[in-house]
């Protein structure tokens, strides 16, 4: 059976939580007054004109320090006052050792970055039952994250969960990506809601004709709002590894866009895609290693430098590739401590 390692789909938002990739939760700041676990972690990355001890500084946020809501939504304004930061973002992440991890990113004058469509203000919305089941889903999907039950299968180019309640309510997208394909197709370009249009993307993905379906997510991917590409994104990256196991269907899913989202200042996009990559490139494409080098170098080396292991091993996977190095020597060297080694190679490769 094959599946993925705890990578679940965000889904429709409700409260303080919402579901992100590499087994972590990302916490919303949507609710200013809520607490959130203490500071454990608090890596920077897009920092190669400014230091990260500018951009430490500037957060205000220590090891240690208790956050609320309010104190993240001031973060962007404050680190985008650094002389030649042109925007920044922050994102907690649930948990390592019962501590937030805080991932900042900044944006610098001249870097590569990631241009994403505007918003669509369009009345379209989801149908009642596709909502209903989302909702249903949304529940089961965290009850069973919260239990540590994340496993899946996705040997059908979608997601079903071993977890009886959610994978029950999965099965229904089945039928609603079939009955509904022309109104998710609408909502996910047209709606001005960003909820709908990021279910919207999570439906589509039950599609029975997944080329039929690939257009429709590689949209999505440059959709102004994080989750919808998130849905997007991880739709995508199952559709591409179905494809793989399945030749005869002749499915094709372009990888550049999951190259485009390593530039992205969101920590989510950059997750994902490197989880997405990290998978792709086990085919040692030539020249999906080469446009890797040229267009996301940085952003790779950033994401292997990230302190928690589950989040930096799919940018150490990657450089590794690049440089020529077989995989048992790559996980060797990461689970040695050297990851600059890897660096340092891929540096020099041609």
């Amino acid at each position: 059976m094959l599946q993925l390692p705890g990578t679940p789909s965000r889904v429709i938002r409700s409260g303080v939580l919402t579901l992100v990739a590499a087994a972590g939760l990302a916490i919303s700041p949507a609710r200013s007054g809520a607490q959130m676990p203490r500071v454990g972690i608090i890596d920077v990355y897009g920092t190669h004109k400014t230091s990260a001890k500018q951009i430490r500084d500037a957060l205000g946020i220590s090891v240690g320090d208790t956050l609320t809501g309010m104190t993240l939504l001031m973060v962007p304004a404050k680190l985008a006052d650094i002389p030649g930061v042109a925007s920044a973002s922050v994102d907690p992440v649930c948990c390592e050792d019962g501590k937030t991890m805080l991932y900042v990113g900044v944006s610098e004058d001249g870097a590569p970055t990631l241009e994403l469509r505007p918003a669509p203000n369009g009345a379209s919305r989801l149908p009642a039952d596709v909502v209903q089941a989302g909702t249903a889903f949304g529940e089961a999907n965290m009850r069973a994250v919260m239990r540590g039950a994340m496993k899946e299968d996705v040997s059908q180019g979608h997601s079903l969960m071993v977890d009886s309640a959610a994978r029950l309510i999965q099965l229904q997208f089945v039928g609603l990506a079939a009955k509904d394909l022309d109104t998710l197709r609408k909502v996910l370009r047209t709606s001005s809601d960003g909820d709908h249009r990021a279910f919207a993307a999570q439906v589509l993905a039950y599609y029975a004709n997944k080329q039929a379906i690939v257009g429709d997510l590689v949209y999505a991917m440059r959709d102004a709002d994080a989750d919808v590409r998130n849905n997007a994104t991880r739709a995508l990256w199952v559709i591409a590894m179905y494809s793989q196991q399945h030749p005869e269907l002749k499915i094709t899913v372009p990888y550049e866009p999951f190259i485009d989202l390593l530039n992205s200042l969101s920590w989510t996009d950059r997750n994902k895609s490197s989880l997405a990559l990290m998978q792709l490139t086990e085919s040692r494409n030539p020249a999906m290693l080469a446009a890797l080098k040229t267009r996301a170098f940085d952003s790779l080396v950033d994401i292997a430098q990230w302190t928690n292991p589950g989040h930096s091993l799919a940018g150490v996977m990657i450089l590794g590739r690049i440089a020529g190095i077989p995989d048992p020597e790559i996980y060797a060297a990461f689970e040695r401590g050297e990851r600059d080694k890897i660096i340092e190679a891929a540096r020099k490769a041609k």
